[in-house]
């Protein structure tokens, strides 16, 4: 047994004082990686925080970080205590910032399908695909809905017209609005999260193609979304077919219009994180 530890039977040394003393005296030792180690504390807070089945009050989180540093002042001179209370304040503050992020997002969500309701809302979003286009509305006015239970932005696919829709522009129509679907399994793609996060309260379609009431262009501050879109069209017109949808998405990031085959080709290849990245 040497001075400081022994060797238990896995193997694994441990120093005096038990498997805490030891942890702790480990992480001092690599002062130096300190850095990552935040990383994965204020990772390991948030992944514990999306974790809970239920929401914890928005102060918890607060509260913890605050305790830990107070712990880690008054701990300062006695190596295990500071280090276990700075952990703590680091994991603390990631749970926080999850549990903050999560309340500042806080939009109103329809609980139930609204069917062909007349609405109006202003674009702040364009995406074609191919026959259709799906675009984001806010400012939204749907019959039935108090302003506090109107969802801040909702998307909606809409066929394509002779008059191409743009950011900036108020348009109304009769649309079927949809709460955002949960997962089609467990461990599946968690459409309700992401909607959530994004802040859409519905999602939908609408019957017909909407109609355009105004066009606030180059005084609702979208004029990069139009540059966007501009651009989108320009390369779409000059390289027609899939080429051109391809290298509008790869330019833009509009991926919406590229078929589902040349999808398919891109995830086989290895080639899907050009398309992941497209538009920087």
């Amino acid at each position: 047994m040497a001075a400081t530890g022994e060797t238990n039977g896995s193997g694994i040394g441990t120093r005096r004082g038990g498997p805490i003393r030891w942890v702790a005296e480990s992480f001092l030792e690599e002062r130096d990686r300190w850095p990552l180690w935040a990383a994965v504390l204020f990772g390991a807070g948030m992944v514990v925080y999306f974790s809970l089945p239920d929401e914890p009050p928005v102060w918890a989180g607060t509260a913890a970080v605050a305790i830990s540093l107070l712990v880690t002042v008054a701990g300062r001179r006695q190596g295990t205590i500071l280090t276990g209370a700075l952990a703590a304040a680091i994991f603390a503050a990631g749970f926080a910032l999850a549990d903050w992020r999560t309340s500042r997002l806080a939009t109103p969500v329809i609980d139930r399908e609204m069917r062909a309701e007349a609405i109006q809302g202003r674009i702040v979003g364009v995406e074609d695909q191919g026959r259709y286009q799906r675009i984001v509305l806010v400012d939204l006015m749907v019959p039935g809905l108090a302003p506090g239970e109107t969802p801040a932005r909702v998307r909606i696919r809409t066929p394509k017209k002779d008059v191409a829709l743009a950011p900036g522009m108020t348009v109304a129509g009769l649309i079927v609005l949809t709460p955002p679907r949960p997962p089609i399994a467990p461990g599946a793609f968690d459409f309700q999260r992401h909607a959530y996060f994004q802040g859409f309260g519905a999602t939908g379609y609408s019957l017909g193609a909407v109609s355009i009431l105004s066009d606030t262009a180059g005084g609702d501050g979208l004029w990069l979304s139009r540059y966007r879109q501009a651009v989108y069209e320009r390369i779409v017109a000059a390289v027609p077919g899939r080429e051109g949808t391809i290298a509008a998405a790869l330019l833009t990031g509009e991926r919406g219009a590229i078929p589902d085959s040349i999808l398919s080709a891109f995830r086989d290849s290895g080639l899907a994180h050009l398309l992941a990245i497209s538009g920087l």
